[in-house]
């Protein structure tokens, strides 16, 4: 049975509240605090999609069929980190 609200449909909800908040709203801080949301949600949305039980991080000595691709992750990391470089 699949879950209610997995990933996917989380991040979707949430990045539809983020452009509920840039087109409802028109003071600068929501807009920013929007934005932040649309960020978040992007961010689970491509951590989420490639996601499958059972696999281990590319680390040591595994074979490829059990590891996990990291690429979605290095790029979300990236992602944080120039959001957080950008906010501060």
């Amino acid at each position: 049975m699949e879950r209610l609200f997995n990933g996917e449909s989380v991040s979707i909800l949430l990045f539809l509240i983020g452009v509920y908040g840039l087109l409802a709203r028109r003071n600068i801080i929501k807009t920013v605090i929007a934005l932040a949301i649309m960020q978040s949600a992007i961010i689970l949305f491509f951590l989420t999609i490639n996601y499958e039980d059972g696999r281990i991080p590319p680390i040591g000595d595994v074979t490829i069929h059990t590891a996990v691709d990291p690429m979605p992750q290095a790029l979300m990391i990236t992602a944080i980190v120039i959001g957080v470089a950008v906010c501060s």
